[in-house]
């Protein structure tokens, strides 16, 4: 009898653990949607939103106007996002953003009258890096990127910088 009752509680033990290490498996809950405001070279500023996937893959699309007497400028830019490292308070992550960007000009000389009709400008900035997201409150997450970039359609290659402040949902 006591042999018997042994062996059911080795058994036991066995089932409890076995079950219990399905449990252990570390998933991070990260929240996939996120919008903010962002600034840089390649995204532009502006407003931004975000959405990463399950599968350590995101996107990013940002869009921002600018207007005064002078000109009219506004962006709108895609950037593509693979996650290297992810943890609970921060993300390392690849970028590789697509800008577009237009200006449209109106020229004015108030003291010699002259006025220019108007015209435009349009052109792409790339660039490719790595960023850093830094998770507070599970909420907030504020991110920097940096990498090279093409701008001007690629007739300057420098390096590039972005930085983002998104709220998680």
């Amino acid at each position: 009898m006591k042999l018997k009752s042994i062996l059911i509680l080795i058994c036991a033990f066995f089932i409890f653990t076995i079950s219990n290490a399905q449990k252990d498996s570390v998933r991070i809950d990260m929240k996939n949607h996120s919008a903010g405001l962002i600034t840089g070279s390649t995204t532009g500023y502006g407003l931004s939103y975000r959405y990463r996937s399950d599968y350590k893959i995101g996107v990013q699309l940002s869009y921002g106007p600018f207007k005064n007497q002078e000109q009219f400028k506004q962006f709108t830019s895609f950037a593509f996002l693979f996650d290297l490292v992810k943890t609970e308070k921060s993300n390392l992550y690849l970028y590789q953003s697509n800008g577009f960007w237009h200006t449209k000009y109106n020229e004015r000389d108030l003291y010699y009258h002259y006025y220019r009709p108007e015209y435009s400008q349009s052109y792409w900035n790339n660039a490719i890096g790595i960023g850093m997201e830094f998770t507070i409150q599970k909420v907030v997450g504020i991110n920097f990127m940096m990498g090279y970039g093409a701008y001007e359609n690629f007739s300057l290659i420098t390096l590039s910088g972005e930085f983002g402040v998104f709220y998680k949902f």
